[in-house]
């Protein structure tokens, strides 16, 4: 069995087939593409923390979103392997640091996530399921 595709579509045979494959399958409507360049997301999602970000935002309520101290600590309990009741103030700081002076401040300016620096509050940005949906294909086909 063939299936005919358009020169549009890029091909999905040779190295990396599998990955393209995924990505393809979940890709978002053409009027509703990731309105990222493609090193812009390169970027972003080259740490991992920044990944942990994405995932945790884009699994929040869309109409609510959730304390800087709050996604700090959860993402403290994710890297430690810990339950959230569990993480310890120097784990909850280290990360809250680099979350407030790194991650979020790119991830923000990206429209990936609203962080609003005044009260601490993130919530959903613009493209955070499109990257949510691109790590998850990329974790299904990568070994962690």
């Amino acid at each position: 069995m063939t299936t005919e595709r358009s020169p549009d579509t890029p091909s999905t045979s040779g190295p990396g087939g599998a990955l393209a494959e995924l990505a393809l399958a979940d890709r978002p409507a053409a009027d509703d593409p990731i309105h990222l360049p493609l090193d812009t997301v390169c970027r972003l999602l080259s740490n991992s923390r920044r990944r942990l970000v994405v995932g945790e935002v884009a699994a929040l309520d869309a109409k609510k979103g959730t304390a800087l101290s709050n996604l700090a600590e959860r993402i403290a309990a994710i890297e430690n392997g810990i339950e959230q009741c569990r993480v310890a103030a120097g784990q909850r700081k280290s990360v809250y640091v680099s979350l407030l002076q790194c991650h979020l401040p790119k991830l923000d300016d990206a429209d990936v996530v609203d962080w609003d620096r005044r009260s601490g509050a993130v919530s959903r940005g613009r493209s955070v399921d499109e990257l949510a949906a691109l790590i998850d294909a990329i974790e299904a086909v990568c070994p962690t």
